[in-house]
């Protein structure tokens, strides 16, 4: 039973779902553009005179505004559709609907803008709410109030839309022009529907001047008024009707200069924070009714602008019910014996604090909104609502119980041995999960020792049981590894020794006859290459390896801090060596004495440079040498020669040698450089 609308000797009330798409009530222009989605609500209204009102208002209707993005939203523009018509017809509303307000509470509380866009005194009369906050995915209701004779109108854009704001932003710098007859102007679309309030300009004659809103696509115009005001600064004038401006369409606005009008022009592309600036339109020798069809780019003429008002965008946009306060729950929810559960009643709208009263057995406090429920049974909840102004409502929900499953879980072995393995199983009308996640209709184990498992099943209901089964495991029976060793080690298993490459099974004698398989995947590492030559005072490692570190010798082979490219430039006499690794294995070098940093007869080294490092392609080589070098790349192949003049700049293209590491190798020196 949902839900129940409850009527009382106090009070009627009459309520209409709106079966609005969500983003509908936020999209004026879209309402325009396709009637098809256009639909009508039209508001009965009842006189609540046993329920409290605004100081000297006589009449309240509820609306309940429902949030659907998942976010709370703040300060909402909501468009309603409400009957005037009869409340006026039947004296309860001024005329004019000057008696017109919105209130967070029934008793008043703060009190909304709005504006009435159309048709008062119609069924159909088209209203924006300011909401101040909707709860995300929850409700809020605002309350209707009318009857009021001596009320003033309360109805106006500003504070019910953001702004104004400038289609311009205020442009202002530029210089004065002066071809008339012509108009001068831009090309736009907005990036979300504006509403238009007013038309204005800024131009340096200070003539009145005809203002004018094209629709680019049809070339029809849309509003045309005429402004006047002085020369060298904004002015404005109210339109007679405000213009919504849709999204994504493509305007044209136009200021027309006579013969002896100016206007101003300048490099630009500001606009207002909303629109989206296309281009420069004008004509010369044309009137205020003339399309433009010349234009330029990146620039204003004119300069003609407009005032609008922007509103909230939500998707998916709130919906309203005329009426009071709404709930949701599902009519029926089904759960397992022993299961408790929050019963999922949300009220939507309404005013606080509401009077809750649950019947049913097995549950937990009869007056929460959302109270545990425990039936044994299958059981009917119903609950009676009463918000703080008097409006009531009921719904219900029915709890479904279902039985518990009986897994059975067996095992076709409870004690296994020497590679032995169990398969356990439980009733096949149930789905099973296993300790490992899977959910087939059995489970084959092999554990390493005496091990509990334990299965979930569940039935076609959801409905969950669990079971569990010890199955005893000898000493592991079987084992797979890999093994990976250096050049000239080898691996002893058991009474064996390996030195090469190789799958190997061994048996190991185990305790209560469950012997050991073992099987081995063995890999022994290439011999690392660890020689190094030296070219003057540079020692030169072989580049196969993955990484490197240079030592000095005459110090117990102490690791030199940040020596870890394939070569080392000594900087002073000594011996060294380098540790050439690959992955975990390392080999190092015969140690090498340099004895020759700082004598005079070191000048004849090479005085060797190149850059840029890195470089793009182009390198500059310079030597205090002429002689011939090479270039290696990282493997250690001389990829290219080059003939140096001593003292004079070479450059070369290394371009087609393709991105990666190289060495520029002298006679005495050795230099690392990356082609991007």
């Amino acid at each position: 039973m949902k839900p129940i609308r409850q009527l009382t000797d106090r009070f009627f009330y009459a309520r209409f779902l709106s079966n609005y798409p969500a983003n509908e009530f936020s999209i004026f222009a879209e309402m325009i553009t396709s009637m098809k989605h256009s639909l009508i609500f039209f508001l009965l209204i009842f006189s609540f005179s046993a329920f409290s009102q605004i100081p000297g208002w006589t009449h309240t209707q509820p609306i309940t505004i429902i949030e659907h993005s998942g976010n709370p939203v703040t300060n909402y523009q909501l468009k309603i559709t409400v009957d005037t018509q009869t409340p006026i017809l039947n004296g309860e509303m001024s005329v004019s609907g000057d008696d017109i307000r919105f209130s967070t509470r029934c008793t008043g509380g703060d009190i909304l803008n709005y504006w009435i866009e159309s048709g008062i005194n119609t069924t159909t009369t088209q209203i924006w709410v300011k909401i101040d906050s909707i709860p995300a995915n929850g409700g809020k209701t605002i309350y209707l109030n009318y009857g009021n004779a001596s009320a003033t109108s309360f109805s106006a854009i500003p504070g019910t839309f953001f702004g104004p704001h400038s289609s311009t932003d205020s442009v202002s710098n530029g210089n004065p022009g002066g071809v008339g007859d012509s108009q001068r102007g831009f090309r736009f679309y907005p990036n979300e529907d504006l509403l238009v309030t007013a038309f204005g300009k800024r131009e340096p004659t200070g003539s009145t001047r005809y203002i004018t809103l094209f629709d680019n696509a049809t070339q029809a115009i849309i509003h045309q008024t005429q402004v006047s005001g002085p020369a060298a600064q904004y002015s404005y004038q109210n339109i007679s009707s405000p213009i919504w401006l849709t999204q994504g369409t493509q305007y044209l606005l136009e200021m027309f200069q006579s013969s002896t009008d100016g206007y101003y022009y300048g490099s630009s592309t500001q606009i207002g924070e909303h629109l989206t600036y296309i281009d420069m339109r004008y004509c010369n020798g044309c009137d205020q009714n003339t399309f433009p069809l010349n234009y330029l780019n990146a620039i204003h003429y004119g300069v003609p602008d407009f005032w609008y008002f922007t509103k909230s965008n939500i998707t998916p946009a709130p919906t309203y019910e005329l009426g009071h306060f709404t709930t949701s729950m599902t009519d029926e929810l089904f759960i397992c014996f022993n299961d408790s559960v929050s019963i999922p009643l949300t009220i939507l709208g309404g005013q606080e604090p509401f009077d809750i009263q649950w019947t049913g057995t097995e549950i937990s406090n009869d007056t929460l909104v959302q109270p545990m429920a425990s039936p044994s049974d299958t059981t009917e909840y119903h609950v009676t609502i009463t918000d703080a102004c008097g409006y009531s409502r009921m719904d219900s929900i029915t709890f479904n119980v279902g039985t518990l499953p009986i897994p059975n879980l067996q095992a076709t072995a409870t004690i296994v041995c020497n590679g032995e393995w169990a398969e356990l199983t439980i009733d096949t009308v149930y789905t099973a999960l296993w300790d490992d996640n899977s959910t087939a209709d059995s489970l084959i184990v092999s554990p390493m020792a005496t091990t509990t498992y334990h299965v979930q099943a569940t039935d076609n209901n959801g409905c969950q049981s669990f079971d569990s089964i010890q199955i005893q495991f000898q000493t592991p029976v079987y084992l797979n590894r890999s093994i990976q060793k250096c050049f000239g080690e080898d691996y002893h298993i058991g009474t064996h020794t390996y030195t090469s490459n190789g799958t190997y099974i061994d048996t190991l004698a185990g305790v209560s006859n469950c012997d050991s398989i073992i099987t081995t995947q063995l890999t022994f590492q290439e011999d690392i290459d660890s020689q190094i030559q030296q070219i003057g005072l540079t020692l030169v490692a072989d580049l196969g390896a993955t990484g490197y570190q240079w030592v000095d010798c005459t110090a117990g082979n102490t690791p030199i801090p940040g020596a870890t490219n394939s070569f080392y430039e000594a900087t002073q006499n000594g011996s060294y060596a380098v540790i050439s690794m690959i992955g975990s294995c390392s080999e190092q070098s015969n140690c090498i004495a340099i004895s020759t940093v700082g004598l005079e007869e070191l000048n004849q080294i090479d005085n060797l440079s190149l850059f840029p490092n890195p470089t793009n392609g182009n390198l500059t080589i310079q030597s205090s040498n002429s002689q011939e070098l090479k270039i290696i790349d990282i493997i250690g192949n001389v990829v290219r020669k080059e003939n140096i003049v001593a003292g004079v700049s070479k450059q070369i293209d290394v371009t087609s040698l393709g991105a990666g590491s190289y060495y520029l190798q002298s006679r005495t020196k050795v230099i690392r450089f990356v082609i991007q």
